[in-house]
């Protein structure tokens, strides 16, 4: 939570001039990824207080600590929502840092409607990120701290929840060097790396859908919505969350 060394020192790395890059390469990657599918309610939680900004489409921003996006901070093992009550959630950098990065997902699963999405943020251990954390490169300038999953074992986490992985994407090819100047010069490694090595980005946009069983046929009526919350949020921003408009 708030008062987490962990959570603050990665809060305080994506202030960072590399962090804000990073995070600008996370949010254009998490856009493509939902393309015109995001058209109902959207959450994210983020695992520090640098939430993506709700350009994204209609989001409640959930986060690990306060921050200038966030509207209500929470713990990523009890997101305060109602069951099938979320069209897309959104993880960002919620497993690395968690206590139980299963059970975040087992939240995040519950919460989704049938057929609701699920995008895991997360680092890519298989990335010059990853081997800069093996290596103890000290010219790397990567967050401090956390654990990398690789996406198959992400994946196998979520088949296990009923949750059929999608095809995803990764993003930010370049080395995690924190010199605007350098990076500006490697910038075409963004266009070589997403056509060579499409695995190799340094963090990964891990997409999952909801499968029940049950599912009602074409023609039924469709259920009525329950409430996102079954009680306020201690501590919650005033700020509600925004709710699609109307086609």
């Amino acid at each position: 939570m708030a008062d987490d060394p962990k959570i603050q020192a990665l809060s305080a790395w994506f202030r960072t001039p590399l962090g804000r890059l990073l995070a600008e390469a996370e949010r254009d990657a998490v856009g493509q990824v939902l393309g015109g599918r995001c058209t109902g309610r959207l959450v994210q939680f983020a695992g520090h207080g640098e939430a993506l900004p709700p350009g994204i489409g209609p989001a409640c921003c959930l986060a690990a600590e306060p921050g200038p996006a966030v509207t209500a901070v929470a713990r990523a093992e009890a997101l305060p929502f109602r069951a099938a009550s979320v069209d897309v959630m959104v993880l960002l950098h919620a497993l690395e840092w968690a206590q139980d990065p299963c059970e975040v997902l087992r939240q995040a699963a519950q919460i989704l409607v049938p057929e609701g999405l699920l995008l895991v943020v997360g680092f890519n251990p298989v990335s010059l990120w990853g081997l800069g954390r093996v290596v103890s490169a000290q010219r790397l300038s990567g967050p401090p701290g956390g654990q990398y999953f690789p996406a198959r074992r992400v994946r196998d986490w979520c088949t296990l929840l009923d949750l059929e992985p999608l095809p995803g994407r990764t993003a930010f090819f370049r080395p995690p060097l924190n010199r605007q100047a350098l990076q500006r010069r490697l910038q075409p490694l963004e266009r070589l790396g997403g056509r060579l090595l499409p695995w190799s980005g340094g963090v990964h946009v891990l997409v999952s859908r909801k499968r029940v069983a049950g599912l009602r046929p074409p023609g039924m009526p469709a259920r009525v919505r329950r409430p996102m919350f079954p009680r306020p949020i201690p501590g919650a921003c005033q700020a509600p969350c925004r709710r699609p408009m109307a086609a």
